[in-house]
């Protein structure tokens, strides 16, 4: 995997790109595994089979922000197909907005489109400062006491089908790029259900996600399923990006909330799993020029909580559950830092079931 990362030259025939697609296609990486056959492609005479992977993968890459605010549909519609993640073509949509004033009607959009516009540039390693003054005013009130928090509980009465969505760890990925779905928090929740056979549970996490993510694939990943109750999990990626995310990841996870809500899909928000950022190998660091402090997600596991009392939805507090010292967290993560082993999983796996209130 990594080889086919780094398009290592020792990758010489098409049957090691196919392969190395194939597995990017089971870690639901779809852009490298696209990258990956077009490789094999050029390689392979007979490429038959694997023009089929490349259609199949493209289509897992197309249909973007197919589900974003009214009011900005038809500004987003004109570069979704073209420049989904050009942080230009995202700052003229906001200033657009801006420009019409700032209605009631707008103002979710002004909101959506300053996110995804941050998300960008900071992707594109742009200075973000600017945009998160102009964002924070329009963000709805950001502050609780910890002692009073009181947090809605869910019930699975009526639910049939249920998305997973979220990173890595919904996913399931192990150490050493290892798959293990069937030891995820939400797989050993769903064993539980009297009725399991009766509920479909759906596994949308993609490794090394992040809310960006889930704005752009919200209906392959999730509304294309039907889903009557969607599991998000979400931070552990964007902590990489650092603190100056944390207002745009604020509006797009309240966003993507509220719009499962208006579709009368039930939400449980479950808080980013606190990794040890200092134990993840320099190589294996997004950004390992931020400093550790800033990649904590201590702040956005306070914004997970804050959203979840604005929208009175469950929330799962994974920093309570696992340990605050460090050195004792790492029993949990199969790799010692950020990859919940199955005992971590079970950690997860009991606080999610704490926050229902019919027994399973």
């Amino acid at each position: 995997m990594f080889k086919s990362l780094k398009q290592d030259p020792s990758l010489a025939n098409a049957e090691d790109w196919e392969e190395a697609g194939d597995y990017a296609a089971e870690l639901r990486f779809f852009p490298h595994a696209f990258n990956c056959y077009r490789n094999a492609m050029q390689l392979k005479k007979t490429a038959e089979p694997l023009i089929h992977k490349v259609d199949m993968t493209l289509e897992k890459l197309t249909n973007v922000l197919e589900y974003v605010p009214k009011a900005s549909k038809a500004l987003i519609d004109e570069i979704r197909l073209n420049n989904p993640l050009d942080p230009s073509a995202w700052l003229n949509i906001v200033n657009t907005l801006l420009k019409e004033g700032i209605q009631v009607e707008n103002l979710e959009a002004i909101k959506f489109v300053f996110g995804m516009t941050i998300y960008c540039a900071v992707r594109s390693q742009l200075d973000v400062s600017s945009l998160n003054q102009n964002l924070l005013p329009f963000l709805e009130g950001r502050e609780f006491d910890e002692v009073d928090l009181k947090f809605n509980k869910v019930s699975l009465e009526g639910v049939k089908t249920i998305v997973a969505l979220g990173d890595n760890v919904t996913l399931g990925l192990q150490n050493n790029w290892e798959l293990k779905p069937e030891e995820t928090f939400h797989y050993l929740w769903h064993q539980e259900f009297s009725n399991k056979d009766e509920v479909k549970l759906i596994n949308s996490g993609i490794s090394g996600a992040g809310l960006l993510d889930a704005m752009l694939y919200l209906g392959r990943d999730v509304i294309n399923h039907k889903p009557d109750m969607v599991l998000i999990n979400y931070g552990m990626n964007d902590a990489w990006l650092g603190t100056q995310i944390l207002l745009a990841y604020e509006a797009l996870l309240e966003y993507l909330i509220k719009f499962l809500k208006l579709n009368s899909i039930k939400v449980i928000l479950i808080g980013p799993v606190p990794h040890i950022p200092k134990a993840c190998p320099l190589p294996q660091r997004p950004n390992p020029d931020l400093s550790l402090d800033e990649v904590k997600v201590d702040a956005f596991n306070k914004i997970c909580k804050q959203i979840a009392l604005r929208q009175k939805v469950p929330f799962v507090d994974l920093a309570a559950k696992f340990p605050l010292v460090e050195e004792q967290r790492i029993k949990y993560f199969a790799n010692g830092f950020n990859q919940p082993n199955l005992e971590g999983h079970m950690l997860i796996k009991n606080a999610l079931e704490a926050v229902c209130s019919r027994s399973l």
